[in-house]
C-alpha cells in the first residue's frame, strides 16, 4: 500500500497547469499548423501527386493535393478546441490519430521522415493531452490519471537522457556541436551572425557542454517530486532560448512547455499560476472502470518495458551489436508501434553540411534556386524545418545506408520530382560541407548531384576529395545501418567511421 501511495503522489498533476499544459500545446500545434498550410501539399500527399508520402493504390486515392485543404481544415479546428476547452475529448483523439499516422506510422513510408523530432514531439505531446482527456471524462478514482502522469513523466526524463548520452558520444564533450548548428544556414535564425566567431568561442563552449550537461540533469531531476519542478525550469527554460537561435518549428516551445507536465499541486510554480487567469476543469469523470482499468494496466505494461526498450536500442546502436533474431523483430516492432527513438536532435551528420539547389534550363543556363528568395514565391516552402528535416535526410542516405545506392536514387529522384520547374530542365543539388580548420568554419562544395527528372538519371560529380558525403562525421556514433526504422547495424557491410 505504501508504495502505491507513492506512485500516486508522483502521479498528481496540477489542475491549473494540466489546463495550461492544453492551451499551450494547442496553440503551439495551431502555429504549426499555420506554417504548414502552404507546403502541406507536398507533406501530406503522395508521391503520385508528387508529394512526398511513398505510393499506395489506397493512399493515392486519400492523400490527393485536393483532399489536403480538408485534412488542414479538421486538423486546425482540433487545435481551436484544445485551446477554448470545447469537445476536447474528440479533439484530442482526432489530433492523436493524424499525429500518428503522419509522424510515426509513415515516418519510413516517405520523404517527410515523420518531420523528424518536430513530428516526433507533436505526437508524443498529443498522446499525453489526449491521455489527459480520457482521464478528465472517465477516471473517477484518480488511477488512470495518476497512471498516465507518471508514464509520461519518466518517458520524458529517458528521451532527455539518451538525447544527453547522444550529446556527450558525439562530441559535445569535446567542443564539437551546437556551433556547428549556429552557422549553418539551414538551421540558424543568424547564421551570418555567428560565423563571425572562431569555432573555439568561449560561448560555443559553454553552449555544448550545457546542451548534455541540462538535458541530463533535468533528466534526473525528474524523478523526484522535490527536485522536478525546478528541473522542468531548467530545462524548459534552455529549450526557450534555443528556440530563439534554431528554426525548429515549435519544437523547441513544445519542449519548453513540458515544464507545467512537473507541476505539483501546492508547489512554488503551482502557487505563482495561481495569479494568472486559467480556466479550471468543471467536468466530474464517470465511474467507468472498463476504460480506466485497461488503459492503466496497458501503461503500466508500457512503462516497465521502456528500459529494456533503451538498453536494446542502446545495445544496437552503440554497442553495433545485433540482438538474437526474435528478441530483436520484438525490439523493432515495439520501437516502430509507439515511436520509440533515441533522441538525436541537433546530431553532427545532419549539421554538418547544407544543400543549395540550382535549375540548368533549356539553353544550358545555372540559375539558383536560392531557398530564402524562392520561399516568398513558393508559399513558404523552404523556411519550414519540415523541408530542411526532408532535403537533409534525402542526403544522409549516403551516410547511413552507403551500401544502399538505389535508396539514396529514389529518394533524390522522388524530391527533385516535387519541385515546381519544367520538365525540360535540370536540377542540381550541391554538397556544401561544414568544417572546422584552424578554429574557423569553412564552406566547401563537395559534390553536385544533377538530375534529369525526364530521363529519371543521376549524375555525381565529385567537386573535393576534403570532404566524405559516404561517412559520418569523426566523433558520430552513427554507423551503417540495415533498414531505416531500425538501430541494428548492418551485419556484414564495413561501418561508417
Amino acid at each position: 500500500m505504501q508504495d502505491w501511495f507513492h506512485v500516486l503522489h508522483y502521479g498528481q498533476l496540477s489542475p491549473r497547469a494540466e489546463v495550461l499544459l492544453r492551451i499551450v500545446y494547442g496553440s503551439l500545434l495551431l502555429w504549426q499548423l499555420i506554417l504548414t498550410l502552404p507546403i502541406a501539399r507536398y507533406f501530406f500527399v503522395s508521391q503520385t501527386h508528387r508529394g512526398y508520402l511513398e505510393p499506395k493504390a489506397w493512399r493515392d486515392r486519400i492523400f490527393t493535393k485536393q483532399a489536403t485543404p480538408i485534412l488542414m481544415t479538421i486538423w486546425i479546428a482540433c487545435a481551436l478546441s484544445l485551446i477554448s476547452g470545447h469537445a476536447v475529448l474528440l479533439a484530442a483523439l482526432v489530433n492523436v490519430v493524424l499525429a500518428r499516422y503522419f509522424f510515426v506510422h509513415t515516418r519510413w513510408q516517405g520523404l517527410l521522415r515523420g518531420m523528424g523530432a518536430p513530428g516526433h514531439m507533436n505526437y508524443w505531446f498529443a498522446c499525453l493531452i489526449a491521455c489527459l482527456a480520457i482521464c478528465e471524462q472517465f477516471d473517477a478514482h484518480g488511477i488512470l490519471r495518476a497512471t498516465t502522469v507518471t508514464l509520461f513523466r519518466l518517458d520524458f526524463a529517458g528521451i532527455m537522457f539518451a538525447a544527453g548520452v547522444y550529446k556527450i558520444t558525439a562530441g559535445y564533450a569535446r567542443n564539437e556541436g551546437v556551433e556547428t548548428c549556429l552557422v549553418n544556414p539551414w538551421w540558424s535564425h543568424f547564421p551570418n551572425f555567428w560565423r563571425r566567431f572562431q569555432s573555439n568561442f568561449l560561448l560555443y563552449r559553454i553552449l555544448n557542454h550545457f546542451a548534455y550537461g541540462i538535458e541530463i540533469v533535468s533528466a534526473i531531476g525528474y524523478l523526484s517530486p522535490l527536485t522536478a519542478p525546478y528541473a522542468g525550469l531548467l530545462l524548459g527554460g534552455s529549450f526557450f532560448l534555443i528556440g530563439r537561435m534554431i528554426r525548429l518549428s515549435g519544437l523547441a516551445d513544445m519542449v519548453a512547455s513540458t515544464a507545467l507536465l512537473f507541476v505539483w499541486p501546492g508547489d512554488v510554480v503551482d502557487t505563482a499560476l495561481m495569479h494568472l487567469p486559467i480556466p479550471t476543469m468543471h467536468l466530474v469523470p464517470m465511474n467507468a472502470p472498463l476504460i480506466a482499468v485497461p488503459l492503466a494496466l496497458l501503461m503500466t505494461v508500457y512503462c516497465a518495458a521502456l528500459i529494456p526498450a533503451y538498453i536494446g536500442m542502446g545495445l544496437n546502436f552503440y554497442g553495433k551489436r545485433r540482438l538474437t533474431p526474435r528478441l530483436q523483430q520484438a525490439l523493432d516492432w515495439w520501437s516502430r508501434t509507439f515511436g520509440l527513438i533515441l533522441w538525436r536532435v541537433f546530431t553532427t551528420d545532419v549539421m554538418n553540411f547544407y544543400i543549395t539547389i540550382e535549375t540548368i534550363d533549356d539553353d544550358n543556363t545555372r540559375r539558383p534556386l536560392d531557398s530564402r528568395r524562392r520561399a516568398q514565391r513558393t508559399l513558404l516552402r523552404y523556411p519550414h524545418v519540415g523541408e530542411a528535416v526532408c532535403l537533409t535526410t534525402v542526403f544522409t542516405t549516403l551516410k547511413y545506408y552507403p551500401q544502399n545506392h538505389t535508396m539514396f536514387s529514389d529518394r533524390l529522384l522522388n524530391y527533385a520530382r516535387s519541385l515546381d520547374v519544367p520538365n525540360t530542365h535540370r536540377l542540381i543539388f550541391t554538397y556544401t560541407a561544414i568544417e572546422r580548420r584552424n578554429h574557423r568554419f569553412i564552406f566547401t562544395n563537395v559534390a553536385e548531384f544533377i538530375v534529369d527528372c525526364r530521363q529519371r538519371t543521376i549524375t555525381e560529380r565529385s567537386l573535393s576529395n576534403a570532404f566524405s558525403i559516404r561517412s559520418g562525421a569523426q566523433r558520430s556514433p552513427v554507423k551503417a545501418g540495415t533498414v531505416p526504422g531500425s538501430y541494428s547495424p548492418a551485419p556484414t557491410l564495413p561501418s561508417v567511421q
